[in-house]
């Protein structure tokens, strides 16, 4: 996840087993309300992950935007560049690939994305805004 104001400007939840839920998605929803990382004025940008559109938790999260006050908007269909989190993964993933490091992939993995500065967070943002023909 990204944010242009939270700090760190990105995380990323440690590595486990199966795959993300839709009722995973509501309980990442519910921690970042509690943290004050999503809060009234805030605008959640989604992409179209089966997860953040899913029948079973659309009015759960609806009436959680709505009492929050926090406008939800989804990206259109397939729109990577729209997407600030798919350059943060594309610098995370250059890093690895240049880097001499040696561990476990995500712990090396973890350090890059903790070095994601909120200058390089707000450029990836006005990256993305630059794709108006997406």
């Amino acid at each position: 996840m990204t944010s242009l104001t939270s700090s760190p400007p990105c995380w990323v939840d440690a590595p486990r087993e199966g795959t993300n839920s839709a009722e995973d998605f509501v309980r990442v929803i519910i921690w970042l309300l509690e943290s004050g990382a999503l809060r009234e004025g805030v605008i959640l940008f989604m992409d179209n992950a089966a997860i953040h559109f899913a029948i079973d938790i659309r009015d759960t999260l609806i009436a959680m935007a709505r009492i929050h006050r926090v406008e939800l908007m989804f990206l259109p269909t397939y729109s990577p560049k729209l997407n600030p989190c798919e350059l943060v993964f594309q610098w995370v993933k250059a890093q690895l690939r240049l880097s001499k490091a040696k561990g476990p992939l995500w712990r090396r993995a973890q350090h890059y994305f903790m070095m994601v500065t909120q200058e390089m967070m707000m450029a990836w943002y006005r990256h993305c805004l630059a794709f108006p023909h997406c």
